[in-house]
């Protein structure tokens, strides 16, 4: 390919990208001051040496890298030198094999091209989550600019990814034989938003040792997260509106693709180099090799997976309008068997039982239904995508809770099916040692005690399939209503089973660990504002109605262990402590409140710290409002906040206003 054809993809490559006037203008100048000021010498400008000039200079690099128009060389430079900060270098031991991973800044985040960044309390802003394995790291807070200015470096301890040879540095071969890519996620957080997953990026690293400085530029395309893919997905959600004789093998074509949002420029570096470099032709083949086995184990999976529904569908005309799931895809648009997106998941001492762990998953922020976009496919979030993410859809909240009990031991699956409105509906069970089967919903963290014949407050009313991550069934029972439905899965009569040969071949059988982020703080000033603002808004609003206001700090106080065990009453589910609570909260109320006087109350509780969010929650339910604008004789009002931190900077915030009065007439 000559300059002048080069030359004229580019142009038509930045047409097709930058559709905004300004932006052109912008490009159109740049162009200009190159021709000035690297032709200026020359009265006759040659196109030909227009182009290559253009081509060579470091401004058109930069420009088509930030388009996405770069090849495999430009994304793998050499940088001529990786200043490591003292301070990394004083947490680096001898005799140990580190990953210096640094991200030098961010362009083309289009999306946020002329957005004006005051930094105001509600600003929204990055944050780049780094994550190797168990170890993690994360940015400070980044302005959403269209070029955010990035700067921070993070040091990866590659010994702990082979625990059996800590004591002598790994050389090159051994660390060729780690797989674990590093995965940086980006996530939108703001002070009113719920935190939104932006893009996830999977770097592989391991072309670091062919380079013989052992450092390598990186440059990151970010793409959007996933909703629908422009080729055929591999989504089996076979409720009968798929038509056999159109699409025999269950695929859903797609109707869009992932959108670029963004560029990361990445210095990656190994510390200590490494003595003998991989040449790159032996690179290049182990990469191969390794795909070519990979996607065997899926060509052959996929093969019998196919084989497996027609012998399910051929069984029984009914099976193949149940919810029999088996394919999914994942936020960066992979296909995956259902199956991979669950995995014993083990965090440390950061959750204490299976019933704080569902309330944690419960209480994280929920991308409900109606806030997706329209059309069949829903992304899935493996399982370190989806603590980071901040806020799930609820099948990536059924895998993370999945997840988490059979890190309890407990024999969890996760259950698709369809609610009593006739929605499909993902939701959790156990199964107890006594064939005792408990349902776990992911949103709530409540559990329903599952018993034959009798029907339960759940709201489930059909289950199609089961599956965790060993094994997956299909119902094959007369009836597939929940409260009619046996749960022995071993009894092959009711339940069809992949084979254990074809399902372990795909899906990973070690326990998952991941460290979980304790609190930044212990909430204590949370609470403490919303009390004083919430008291504030009370205040105002009493006035616009002609109401004076008195607060009594002694009821307040006495509001504090109701609010305590409601949390406790959400972990736990209404256990016996929650019964002695209640009697000790009506005594306490017994001995403050004075006789012949009416005592009112209103608890609420949210994931966010925002004061007018809670006053008008509080102002649009009739209770509250009864309470707010109380009447009546010598009327006491009172306002108690308490905060919960949960891992991940989860917070839970229970706020309780309560008026005391007596009627007058």
């Amino acid at each position: 390919m000559d300059k002048e054809q080069t030359g004229n993809e580019i142009k038509n490559a930045i047409r097709n990208e930058i559709k905004k006037e300004y932006l052109q203008s912008m490009i159109d100048q740049l162009i200009r001051d190159i021709i000035q000021g690297e032709l200026s010498e020359s009265k006759d400008v040659d196109a030909d040496a227009v182009v290559g000039h253009l081509l060579d200079s470091t401004a058109v690099q930069s420009l088509i890298e930030r388009l996405g128009v770069t090849n495999q060389k430009s994304q793998h430079q050499v940088p001529s030198a990786i200043n490591v900060p003292q301070n990394i270098k004083d947490e680096m031991l001898g005799g140990r094999q580190y990953l210096y991973l640094k991200i030098c800044g961010g362009r083309a985040f289009m999306d946020h091209l002329g957005v004006s960044n005051s930094g105001g309390p509600h600003q929204p802003f990055f944050v780049i989550h780094v994550a190797l394995q168990t170890q993690r790291y994360k940015t400070r807070r980044i302005s959403c600019e269209c070029d955010p200015q990035i700067s921070e470096g993070f040091l990866f301890d590659l010994q702990q990814l082979k625990p059996g040879y800590a004591a002598k540095t790994l050389d090159a071969a051994e660390l060729l034989s780690l797989t674990e890519p590093i995965t940086l996620i980006v996530v939108k957080e703001g002070q009113v938003a719920n935190p939104t997953l932006v893009s996830v990026y999977t770097l592989e690293w391991h072309s670091l040792l062919t380079q013989p400085s052992s450092s390598c530029k990186f440059v990151c395309q970010l793409m959007g997260i996933v909703m629908m893919l422009k080729r055929w997905l591999l989504l089996f959600w076979l409720t009968g509106r798929i038509n056999r004789k159109e699409n025999a093998c269950g695929y859903v074509p797609g109707a869009e693709h992932q959108v670029p949002v963004g560029l990361l420029d990445i210095e990656a570096t190994l510390l200590p180099p490494v003595e003998k470099v991989i040449p790159h032709k032996v690179f290049v083949e182990h990469l191969h090799s390794t795909e070519t086995r990979i996607g065997e184990k899926r060509r052959l999976f996929v093969s019998y997976a196919r084989e497996w529904w027609r012998e399910y569908t051929e069984a029984s005309e009914k099976h193949r309008k149940r919810m029999v799931r088996i394919f999914a895809m994942d936020e960066c648009g992979k296909n995956r068997f259902v199956c991979e997106f669950v995995r014993i998941l083990e965090v440390g001492q950061a959750l204490k039982s299976p019933e704080e762990a569902a309330r944690w998953v419960s209480v994280l922020p929920t991308i409900l239904e109606h806030q997706l976009p329209a059309g069949p496919t829903k992304p899935w979030y493996t399982l370190g995508t989806a603590v980071i993410a901040g806020s799930l859809n609820i099948e990536s909240k059924c895998s993370l809770l999945c997840s988490l009990l059979l890190g309890f031991g407990l024999d969890a699956w996760i259950c698709v099916g369809t609610n009593q409105s006739g929605q499909p509906q993902v939701w959790i069970m156990t199964r107890g040692p006594y064939t005792a089967v408990t349902f776990w919903e992911s949103i709530t963290g409540s559990r329903y005690l599952h018993r034959v014949g009798q029907r339960a407050a759940h709201g489930y009313a059909t289950v199609g399939s089961v599956f965790n991550n060993k094994a997956f069934y299909a119902n094959c029972q007369v009836s597939e209503k929940i409260e009619y439905c046996s749960f022995v899965l071993e009894d092959a009569t009711i339940w069809k089973k992949m084979s254990y040969t074809a399902t372990s071949s795909i899906v990973e059988k070690e326990a998952y660990h991941l460290k979980l982020v304790s609190p930044v703080d212990n909430g204590n000033e949370r609470k403490i504002n919303m009390e004083k603002q919430l008291k504030i808004l009370i205040m105002e609003h009493r006035n616009e109605h002609g109401l004076s206001t008195h607060f009594d700090d002694h009821l307040s106080y006495v509001l504090t262990p109701a609010l305590w065990s409601y949390e406790r009453e959400a972990i736990d589910s209404g256990g016996l402590a929650e019964i002695r609570s209640a009697e000790f909260f009506s005594a306490a109320l017994m001995n403050t409140v004075p006789e012949g006087y009416t005592f009112k109350g209103f608890p609420l509780h949210f994931m966010h710290s925002s004061s007018k969010r809670a006053f008008s929650a509080i102002s649009n339910s009739s209770i509250g409002r009864e309470i707010i604008e109380c009447r009546g004789d010598n009327v006491t009002l009172a306002v108690r906040a308490i905060t919960t931190c949960y891992p991940e900077n989860v917070f839970v915030t229970w706020v309780m206003v309560a008026c005391t009065f007596r009627q007058l007439g």
